[in-house]
């Protein structure tokens, strides 16, 4: 039998979000947060690994094109998982990343965990949380890296917020993958500090959530 480790109430993670988006710096309020996306892991650029030293995992433009019009392209943070696994903290760019003069938009998140190898075809979810800056263009890659990593602080303490800790629980990242049964629900202790060591919709809890959904055959 699953044991259940505490699904939230619609009014608890309404109360939640309420909390967690009333920080100040540039995380006050936003209408499309928190937001909900999951699918498949394809395969980038390429850049994150090879040129950052940040792997990214991203997902396909059918995910990519549902997310709200007011969701604008900008570095976000927030949860993700793999396959069901651990809920990890993440931070996402979303956009056509001007340093690079993409030509498509993508939704590109680093999980702020060690994975041992690569995790293409794989299922991930994400819950985009609060808004760190916009994206722009930086004279070097060394400044776009520190960039990055500046992002990554602010992820890490953000997400280390006493009202962020009953997310780790949603029981969006242990809804059944598509063709499973139901995932005991994980919570990803071991990388509190990282040092130690991205269905759609509008989204205050499961039922109203912008919640962006990877639709291909035989996933529903």
């Amino acid at each position: 039998m699953k044991k259940n480790l505490g699904a939230c109430s619609p009014n608890t993670i309404s109360h939640l979000f309420q909390e967690l988006m009333a920080r100040p710096a540039g995380r006050a309020a936003l209408p499309f947060l928190p937001f909900f996306a999951e699918g498949k892991v394809i395969k980038g650029f390429g850049r994150g690994s090879r040129s950052l030293g940040i792997p990214t995992a991203n997902f396909n433009q059918n995910v990519v094109q549902s997310i709200p019009p007011a969701m604008g392209s900008g570095v976000y943070y927030g949860l993700a998982n793999i396959d069901g696994g651990p809920v990890s903290k993440m931070v996402m760019s979303v956009g056509w990343n001007p340093h690079f003069n993409n030509q498509v938009k993508t939704m590109e998140t680093h999980i702020l965990r060690q994975f041992d190898a690569d995790f293409y075809g794989s299922w991930m979810r994400v819950a985009v949380l609060g808004f760190i800056r916009t994206m722009e263009s930086y004279p070097s890659l060394d400044e776009l890296i520190s960039a990055i990593h500046r992002d990554i602080a602010v992820a890490e303490k953000e997400l280390e917020e006493p009202e962020v800790q009953e997310l780790y629980r949603h029981p969006f990242f242990s809804a059944a993958l598509p063709g499973m049964s139901p995932i005991q629900p994980h919570t990803d202790t071991s990388l509190r500090p990282l040092s130690n060591h991205i269905q759609n919709g509008p989204a205050i809890s499961p039922s109203s959530s912008h919640l962006a959904h990877d639709v291909q055959k035989g996933h529903q």
